[in-house]
Order: structure tokens, then sequence, then C-alpha cells
């Protein structure tokens, strides 16, 4: 499959789910919810690393490039990720532009309804805050969050499931033995928040 037939079918797959969200009135729309298999994901990685082998990114099929780069931001161990990026994305080096990654994230967030970096990490990191937040919540992350919503688990209450904020704050209050990474990441009390509340409510979709 070609990227400009990638991009039709993630253009048609986010558009339902911006769709779906806009009904909720909440929840935000992340890359990572490409909906695609691990077949297709090698097979769309392979595309992206045969084009930028030889020529700069599209404007014109730039989806499953940010479908690739929160993939990429799943993977995220806290190290090095435009490193990670490069090594993992032949071509990237000569070819690519972190200025253009970040983008076609903002027009994700724009016609999408995509989830926005917020926050003094986000402030700091202005590029690499935009895989990062939309690979939801890094690998190396969950465990952290999952021990965190164990110790809430007691007061966890109608008022803190009905409020995305006070959840997310809720938690960021509770990180004084986690890395300095997981600090920095619940700072965004509203998306902690909404990745907390999907997790938590079995309705949150």
């Amino acid at each position: 499959m070609s990227l400009l037939e990638w991009h039709e079918r993630l253009d048609a797959h986010y558009q339902t789910l911006r769709q779906n969200r806009e009904r909720s009135g909440e929840w935000p729309v992340f890359a990572l919810e490409h909906g695609l298999g691990a077949d297709e994901r090698t097979d769309l990685a392979q595309a992206i690393r045969e084009h930028i082998r030889w020529r700069e990114p599209s404007d014109y099929y730039w989806l499953p490039w940010i479908a690739y780069a929160a993939e990429l931001g799943y993977s995220f161990d806290g190290s090095e990720y435009w490193w990670t990026f490069e090594t993992e994305t032949p071509g990237w080096r000569a070819h690519g532009d972190r200025y253009w990654i970040r983008r076609y994230f903002k027009k994700f967030q724009s016609e999408y309804g995509g989830a926005q970096p917020s926050g003094p990490w986000a402030e700091h990191r202005s590029i690499i805050c935009w895989p990062i937040t939309h690979a939801i919540l890094p690998r190396d992350l969950q465990g952290q969050l999952a021990r965190i919503l164990y110790q809430l688990s007691s007061s966890l209450n109608s008022d803190l499931l009905g409020s995305t904020d006070r959840l997310g704050e809720a938690i960021a209050a509770r990180t004084w033995s986690a890395t300095s990474r997981f600090q920095e990441f619940v700072r965004q009390t509203a998306l902690t928040g909404q990745i907390a509340a999907a997790l938590l409510v079995d309705d949150a979709g």
C-alpha cells in the first residue's frame, strides 16, 4: 500500500473517531488510536522508510507520519526520542525535519480534534511533546500510573471520577516516589485525568 493510500485510510478512521468524540464532548483523539494491527503497523513503517530514504516527507500524505511518530513515542523510555527516531528511520537525518512533524501534529489537532500537549514540560519540549502526548501513555510509565491508581482506589468516588482535572490533580499529588519523567508527565493534569478515567470507567471508550 502506498503512503497516499495509508493517508486516505487513516483519514477515514480518524474522522470517524473525531465524530464519535464530538458526541461525547470530552475525549480528544490520539494519533496512537490508528486502529492498525501488528502486520499493518509493520507495513506502514516499511512504506515510510522506503520513502524517507530518498526524499522528504510529503505534505500530501502526512497522516502516516503522525501515526508512525506516535508509535515510536509509545516505545519511548525517557532517553533520546529523536536518536531512536533517526535510528529506526534511515534517511530521516538527511531528509526529515522535526519542525515538519510538529506542524502536522498541530494540523492533526485542529482537523481531527486531537490531543494538545500542555503544561511546563510541553512548553520546554515543544516538539517532542507532540508524539509523546499522542502515544497516550508510553509503556515505561504505565506501571507507575497503575500503582498510583491502586493507591487511590479507596478514595475514588463519583466526584473524583466525574472530573478529569481533579482526578489528574489527585494523581499528580501522589508522585513523590515516581520517576522525574512521570512527575513531568502528570503535570498535564487534564490529560492524565482523561487517561486514568478511560482506564477506570467501563464506558469511557
